[in-house]
């Protein structure tokens, strides 16, 4: 019986000495916790899609599929092209093009230089060929394009860039020949 008492004691002991496996309870981080105000249909409103703004309405001729010799986009969804016939702009990243060709300028094509400052300015030199190099006709736009105010100039063409709306330099295109 001796022997069954030593047994006993020393399980006993045994078993204290062992690890002490107590359930913990979980914690919970704050940011995790809901609001009881919250409801699923306003977190879902919070996760749904917010939708894109629709581009401004401009008020001059679409043009389908232009087929545009100088493109220069200002952001993702502004920007101005050259086509052979017209100056076109877009506001939608190029999904829709509008013909905003001053009136008197035609047969744009290779012909003209410009600076597209924004997308409400810009200018366009186009040469006179009665009086090449000495002539041309400077383009001026401060509405996008629906209207053009325009100038005689001393040059036919050449390099131009705005550094604001008002401020420019042109590095004008005098001809070829001796000494020019």
């Amino acid at each position: 019986m001796k022997k069954y008492r030593v047994l006993l004691l020393l399980s006993i002991f045994l078993s204290a000495c062992g690890p002490n496996v107590t359930p913990f309870p979980l914690a919970v981080s704050p940011e995790l916790v809901v609001e009881p105000s919250a409801t699923v249909e306003a977190t879902q409103a919070e996760l749904a899609p917010q939708a894109t703004p629709l581009p401004a309405i401009v008020e001059a001729p679409l043009i389908d599929s232009p087929s545009i010799l100088n493109i220069e986009m200002l952001n993702e969804t502004d920007g101005w092209g050259v086509t052979e016939e017209e100056i076109v702009r877009t506001n939608d990243g190029g999904i829709t093009w509008f013909n905003v060709t001053p009136a008197n300028l035609a047969d744009v094509g290779y012909l003209v230089f410009t600076d597209f400052f924004d997308e409400t300015h810009a200018w366009v030199q186009f040469p006179d060929m009665n009086k090449y190099p000495n002539g041309g006709k400077l383009y001026r736009t401060s509405d996008g394009g629906l209207t053009w105010e325009t100038f005689n100039t001393p040059f036919s063409g050449g390099a131009f860039k705005f550094i604001d709306e008002q401020n420019g330099w042109m590095m004008a295109d005098l001809g070829v020949g001796a000494g020019s």
